[in-house]
C-alpha cells in the first residue's frame, strides 16, 4: 500500500506539483480558438470593466448580471499584461487573439491554484492518500480543464464554490471540535469571490444554513444548552455570511458607490435570463427544444466523466451501499454529497440548461471518485496476494496513463471530450449540444488556403469570430444570399442542432456536399461551403469537360444610351489547368439570324471549385427593334477554331446556331 507523509518537506512538493499539473493543460494554447461568449461578452465586458477602472467610473463596473466581477478582474489583469508584453515587443499590439491569451492565462493560474489548495484541505477531510488521488483527478479532469483554458465565469465559479465548500467543513471540524477561523474567513472568502462570479453561488447559502443545523444537533445531543448550542451554531454561520458579503463589497467597485444597484442587476438577470430558455433554443436526444428538461443534467454529466471518474463513483455508492465501509472523512463526504444533489436538482429546476452549468459539482465528483478509487484499489491487493507487487504500482501507473493520455489526446480541445464509454464525440452530438465556437478557425483556415486574397466575403452563424481569423469580411449567415459575388457560407454543429436558421440549413445542404468539414474527435463541428451569387437564370452545362457553366444573368438597361447588352456569365474551371478558350456570344433574333455578336479570350485566375463571374458587354444596335432574342454562346480553341463539346440540354423553342452552341433567353427587349 502507498502511503504518504504528512511531513511539510513531503506537503509542498506535492501541492507546487498539483499546481503545475494543473497549469500545463490550462496555460498551454490558450489562444487556439475562441468561445462565441468570449467573442460575444466576456472579451469586451473587460475592455470596459478596465476603461471604467481607468476613469475612475465605479458604478460603470455593473456590466453584468451574472455578475462575473472575478473574470472581468483577470480578463483586466491581462490587458494590463499584454500591453505590457506588446510594449516590451513580445506581443502583436493588435493581434486580437494575442491578447486574448494573456487574458485566458489568469484564469487557469487562479484555478489551477485551487487545485493545489484543494488538496491542502481535502488532506484534513480525507487523508493524503484519498486527497492526493482527488488532487491529481482534479487537475486531469478533461471537462474541468476545458473551462479552465476560457476567459469566462464557469471555471471560476467551480473553484470558488468547491473551495468554499471544502474550507467550511475544515472550519466546522466534528463532534466537540471548535471552529477553525482560518478555515471559515478562507471558505467565506471564496463564497464571496464565487458571489461575485456567477449567481448560482447562491447554493452556498442554504449550504451553510445546513452545516450550521447540523452543528446545533450535534450540540444538543453531547447534552449543550439550547442558548449554548444555538451561539455555537449560528455565530459561525453569521461570521461566514458577514466576510462573504465584505468580500463581495470589497471587491467590486460597484458596490462601493451602489450597492444596492449592483444586487438588483444580478437579481434581475437571475428572473430575466437564467429563469428563461436559451433565447437561441436548446437540444436534446435528437430533438431542437426549448427546455430540454430534468434527465437532461443526468445524460449531460455522464458525457463529461472519465472512466476512471465513473468507475470510482460506481465503487463508493456499492460500498456505501453495503454498510460496511467506513472511509476516513466520511461526514464530509457524505456533505459533498448533499452539495452536489443540491446543486444538481437547483440547476435541473430551470428551463436553461447547459452542460457547462454544471461543472461546479465536477471537482466535488472527483473526491468521492478518488475515495471509491482507492477502496477497490486496496480491495484488489488484499485479494491478489500473488500480484501485489505489480498491483502497488501498476494500477497507479495505468491511472496515470489514463489522465495524461487523454488530455495530450484531446488537448487543445479539452471542450471535444465525451465519454468513450457512451460513444465519445459523435454520439454526444446526437444527444446533447455541442459545439461553442470550436471549428470556426479550422474553417477559417480552410478559407485562407482556398482564397488568399481576402476578396470573398464570409457568411457565418457568428461573423465576429470571424473576425479573429480572417481577413475575410464577415456577414451574417442568410438565405437567399444577397451578395454579387461568390462567397463562403459556414454552418456549425449547434446551428445545426438547435434548428437555427433551417431555411438556411436545408438550402446550403441541397446545394451539393460541403468544400470543407471540420472534423475533429467525431465531432463535425463546422461545414464550409463555397456559395454562389443570386443567378437570375440558373443552369448546368458543361464545355469539353472542361468549364462548366452554372447560369447567366442579362442587362439591357444600357441599350438605348450606349447600344450595349451586358450578360454575366458564372464560369467553374473542371480542370486544374483549363485550356486556353475563346467564348463566343452570339445575339439572335427570333428567327434565329445572328444581329450581334462577340469573340473574347477566356483570361481569369482559374482555379477548379471556384466560380469566376464573367461579364461581357456585347455591342448592338442602339434602336434595336423591339421583340424577344436569344444568346447563343459556347467556347472554342483559338488554334483551330473547334467548339469545346457541349453538354447540357436544349430550351424548347429556341433558335439554333449550330454544333455545340448554347442557347439562352428568350429576352424580351420592349
Amino acid at each position: 500500500m502507498i502511503e504518504l507523509s504528512d511531513s511539510p518537506s513531503r506537503r509542498w512538493p506535492l501541492l507546487a506539483l498539483l499546481f503545475l499539473l494543473a497549469l500545463l493543460p490550462r496555460a498551454l494554447a490558450l489562444g487556439s480558438f475562441i468561445t462565441i461568449d468570449e467573442a460575444f461578452a466576456w472579451l469586451g465586458r473587460s475592455h470596459e470593466f478596465l476603461d471604467a477602472l481607468g476613469r475612475g467610473d465605479y458604478a460603470a463596473t455593473a456590466i453584468s448580471g451574472h455578475p462575473g466581477v472575478t473574470t472581468m478582474w483577470l480578463g483586466a489583469a491581462g490587458l494590463r499584461l499584454h500591453a505590457a508584453l506588446a510594449a516590451a515587443g513580445f506581443a502583436d499590439a493588435q493581434g486580437q487573439l494575442a491578447e486574448l491569451r494573456s487574458m485566458r492565462l489568469f484564469v487557469a493560474l487562479v484555478c489551477s491554484a485551487g487545485v493545489a489548495l484543494g488538496y491542502a484541505l481535502l488532506r484534513r477531510l480525507v487523508g493524503g492518500r484519498a486527497a492526493l488521488l482527488a488532487g491529481l483527478l482534479w487537475a486531469c479532469d478533461p471537462f474541468l480543464v476545458a473551462h479552465a483554458q476560457l476567459l469566462h465565469t464557469d471555471a471560476l465559479l467551480a473553484t470558488f464554490i468547491t473551495l468554499a465548500v471544502l474550507a467550511l467543513l475544515v472550519a466546522q471540524g466534528g463532534a466537540g471540535q471548535p471552529v477553525r477561523w482560518g478555515a471559515l474567513a478562507l471558505s467565506a472568502a471564496c463564497g464571496g469571490l464565487a458571489f461575485l462570479t456567477k449567481s448560482p453561488s447562491a447554493i452556498l447559502v442554504p449550504m451553510v444554513g445546513l452545516l450550521a443545523l447540523a452543528q446545533l444537533w450535534r450540540a444538543r445531543r453531547a447534552g449543550l444548552p439550547w442558548r449554548t448550542a444555538l451561539v455555537g451554531a449560528a455565530a459561525p454561520a453569521l461570521a461566514w455570511a458577514a466576510l462573504a458579503a465584505a468580500t463581495w463589497l470589497a471587491l467590486w467597485p460597484a458596490a462601493w458607490v451602489a450597492p444596492g444597484a449592483a444586487l438588483a442587476k444580478v437579481l434581475a438577470e437571475v428572473s430575466g435570463n437564467g429563469a428563461e430558455p436559451h433565447a437561441w433554443g436548446n437540444f436534446f436526444m435528437g430533438v431542437s427544444v426549448a427546455a430540454p428538461g430534468p434527465l437532461f443534467y443526468p445524460v449531460a454529466a455522464a458525457y463529461r466523466l472519465t472512466p476512471w471518474v465513473g468507475l470510482g463513483l460506481l465503487a463508493a455508492a456499492a460500498l456505501a451501499l453495503g454498510r460496511r465501509w467506513r472511509p476516513a472523512g466520511g461526514a464530509a463526504l457524505l456533505w459533498l454529497l448533499v452539495f452536489v444533489a443540491m446543486f444538481a436538482l437547483a440547476m435541473s429546476a430551470l428551463p436553461k440548461k447547459f452542460d457547462r452549468y454544471l461543472l461546479p459539482i465536477f471537482p466535488a465528483l472527483d473526491v468521492l471518485a478518488a475515495v471509491g478509487l482507492l477502496a477497490l484499489y486496496d480491495a484488489l491487493l488484499a485479494r491478489w496476494q500473488a500480484a501485489r507487487h505489480a498491483l502497488v504500482w501498476g494500477l497507479p501507473g495505468l491511472l496515470a496513463a489514463a489522465m495524461v493520455g487523454t488530455l495530450l489526446w484531446f488537448h487543445p480541445y479539452e471542450l471535444a471530450y465525451y465519454s468513450p464509454l457512451l460513444g465519445g464525440g459523435a454520439a454526444a452530438a446526437r444527444s446533447v449540444p455541442v459545439g461553442w465556437g470550436e471549428g470556426l478557425e479550422d474553417a477559417a483556415a480552410f478559407i485562407a488556403q482556398d482564397d488568399p486574397s481576402c476578396e470573398l466575403p464570409v457568411a457565418a452563424p457568428f461573423p465576429e469570430i470571424m473576425a479573429f481569423y480572417r481577413c475575410n469580411q464577415a456577414i451574417e449567415l442568410n438565405w437567399p444570399p444577397t451578395l454579387r459575388e461568390p462567397s463562403y457560407a459556414i454552418l456549425t454543429v449547434d446551428q445545426i442542432q438547435r434548428g437555427d436558421a433551417p431555411d438556411v440549413t436545408t438550402a446550403l445542404r441541397a446545394s451539393g456536399p460541403p468544400a470543407y468539414t471540420v472534423l475533429r474527435h467525431g465531432i463535425e463541428y463546422a461545414y464550409v461551403y463555397r456559395v454562389l451569387p443570386h443567378i437570375g437564370h440558373p443552369l448546368a452545362a458543361r464545355f469539353g469537360g472542361a468549364f462548366a457553366l452554372h447560369g447567366y444573368d442579362t442587362h439591357t438597361s444600357g441599350l438605348d444610351a450606349s447600344g450595349v447588352l451586358t450578360a454575366t456569365l458564372y464560369l467553374e474551371p473542371l480542370l486544374a489547368a483549363p485550356p486556353d478558350a475563346m467564348l463566343f456570344i452570339h445575339v439572335l433574333d427570333a428567327s434565329g439570324a445572328q444581329v450581334a455578336a462577340v469573340d473574347v479570350p477566356l483570361q481569369a485566375a482559374w482555379r477548379p471549385g471556384h466560380v469566376v463571374v464573367w461579364r461581357q458587354s456585347i455591342p448592338v444596335a442602339r434602336q434595336l427593334p423591339p421583340g424577344s432574342y436569344w444568346l447563343s454562346l459556347g467556347l472554342y480553341t483559338p488554334q483551330d477554331q473547334r467548339r469545346l463539346g457541349l453538354e447540357a440540354s436544349p430550351l424548347p423553342g429556341a433558335p439554333t446556331d449550330g454544333p455545340d452552341a448554347l442557347v439562352v433567353g428568350p429576352i424580351n427587349i420592349p
